[in-house]
Order: C-alpha cells, then sequence, then structure tokens
C-alpha cells in the first residue's frame, strides 16, 4: 500500500502545481467540473493573502491539491446569499485536483481534512465550496467534511454551482 505525504504545499513546488492543473484540466471529461486560474492568479497562489495550498506527495512528486481561497477572493453574492453581514469572515474550500491515476484511493478526503485542520486555527467564522452540481466525487468530499448543501446557483461569473457551507468549529474561543 502506498503511503502519501499530506502538506502544504511551498513555493518551490509551484512548477509541480501548474503542471498538475495543466495535466488534469486537459484530461477531464467534463471541462465545467473546472475553472481554470489564470496565469495571474496562478502567479498569486503563494500569496497567503490569496490562497493557502495543501498537497499529497507520493515520495516528493506532487499528485493533488487543494486549496483555501482568502476572503478577498470570496465573491460576495456568497456573503448575500447566506445573510453574512460581517466582510472578511468567510473563506473558500477549493481546487480539488488529484491526478487521473491517483483517483479513488481517499487521497482527497485526507488532503481536505488536512486543510480544514488548518482551517480551524484561523480567524475566520465561515468556509464555502463550491461544486459543479454533477461533479459527485468533491460533493462527496465536502459531505464527509460537514459541509451543509445550500443550494446551486449561477454565480457572477456565470458558472453553476452547488453551495456549500459550514461554521469554524474550533475549540477555543
Amino acid at each position: 500500500m502506498n503511503s502519501f505525504v499530506y502538506k502544504r504545499i511551498s513555493k518551490e513546488d509551484d512548477m509541480q502545481v501548474r503542471d498538475l492543473i495543466k495535466r488534469v484540466y486537459k484530461n477531464i471529461e467534463n471541462k465545467d467540473f473546472f475553472i481554470l486560474w489564470t496565469e495571474e492568479q496562478m502567479d498569486r497562489f503563494f500569496d497567503e493573502n490569496y490562497s493557502i495550498l495543501f498537497g499529497a506527495y507520493d515520495a516528493n512528486k506532487l499528485i493533488a491539491m487543494v486549496q483555501i481561497f482568502m476572503p478577498p477572493e470570496v465573491e460576495s453574492e456568497y456573503y448575500d446569499i447566506l445573510d453574512i453581514k460581517k466582510p472578511d469572515s468567510m473563506c473558500e474550500l477549493g481546487g480539488f485536483l488529484v491526478y487521473e491515476e491517483y483517483r479513488q484511493k481517499g487521497i482527497m478526503s485526507e488532503l481536505s481534512k488536512a486543510a480544514m485542520d488548518y482551517f480551524s486555527t484561523l480567524n475566520y467564522e465561515y468556509i464555502i465550496s463550491t461544486i459543479h452540481p454533477n461533479n459527485i466525487a468533491s460533493r462527496k468530499v465536502v459531505s464527509k467534511l460537514g459541509f451543509e448543501y445550500i443550494k446551486d446557483l449561477t454565480t457572477q461569473s456565470g458558472f453553476l454551482r452547488s453551495l456549500y457551507f459550514k461554521e469554524n468549529q474550533k475549540t477555543s474561543v
């Protein structure tokens, strides 16, 4: 059995991140499942005011990733839908990517748990996830993490997505 390492992705792995994104997007059957980042967005991946990346590694090879996107990157419509009045109180779990040959091994579930453990240490009250309604694998991951399904919607950016929501379950105040 393979043993994978789950950890934050460092800037040194930027090329592996970009390769993972390109290869997964190229090979994904339903392109609507994935909102491709621009080069400018990918250039900001290691800016902690934009996102925090977590990866699964097989030896030193990045095989999967997930991100926490920081509040300025969360579309304002989600605050309105969830009736959250406090600005910058919410971040987003997204960017679920795993190489095809590593799928259905529980990697994304474990990797997402690591990201959520990190989220619980942050000073945000809420986290959302937006997933294409037909992306069953990603929907299962967020459901296992305790996210609540809110509704399907077309985002301000024009993408069909299911909105999921979770409060930060910090143990200390």
